[in-house]
């Protein structure tokens, strides 16, 4: 196997790859990306049933995700981007006749949605966002561009805010109605503690 070496990268068999000191800082971006992704979360928050409600749930994850099978999603991702011919169904059905696009990407966390969630879903603005993230990610990688990973540690924004307003909204309006149902006492302690947990 022929090698050359050219700073951030390596050429190997006519495709340009990350030197193995970059690849950790590389999986620190995804999981950056992924903790800010809006959707995944609420199914992390749902799968495990979250008491606190999904918005107080997402404000406690932004920096890190914990969640078993999110950790597996973000090594699936390392691993496609690191070896596409073997890990992209895409590129190993074309037989790597094109390069990588976000097309690829997308459908990757699609399949990697539905297996993980049972998630199916047609088109997604905030799934292609992901991906576009996460494709330009490796292309700065591959120029030896490191600061959108720090970019990615100091920003506050979610990917798929439009969601995040919605769940607020309902979680707002479950509020509401649960403050009603408890001037009759006719809703459980614990419900209310999760009510006050999201305000806190």
């Amino acid at each position: 196997m022929e090698l050359e070496e050219t700073g951030a990268t390596i050429i190997r068999e006519n495709r340009i790859v990350l030197q193995p000191q970059c690849i950790s800082l590389f999986a620190d971006g995804i999981s950056l990306i992924l903790s800010r992704w809006v959707k995944l979360q609420v199914e992390v928050a749902n799968s495990i049933n979250c008491w606190r409600g999904i918005a107080e749930h997402l404000r406690l994850t932004c920096w890190k995700v914990k969640h078993e099978a999110v950790e597996q999603m973000a090594a699936d991702i390392l691993a496609f981007f690191i070896l596409p011919e073997e890990h992209c169904s895409l590129c190993i059905d074309n037989k790597m006749e094109e390069p990588c696009s976000v097309e690829h990407v997308q459908f990757l966390l699609h399949e990697l949605m539905r297996i993980t969630f049972k998630y199916t879903i047609g088109k997604n603005l905030s799934m292609l966002e992901v991906a576009d993230k996460l494709f330009n990610l490796h292309q700065d990688f591959l120029k030896g561009k490191y600061d959108p990973v720090e970019e990615l540690r100091k920003t506050l924004s979610w990917i798929g805010e439009d969601n995040m307003e919605q769940l607020r909204k309902d979680e707002e309006l479950e509020l509401i109605t649960a403050q009603r149902a408890n001037e009759h006492r006719k809703i459980p302690r614990r419900q209310r503690l999760k009510f006050r947990a999201y305000f806190v």
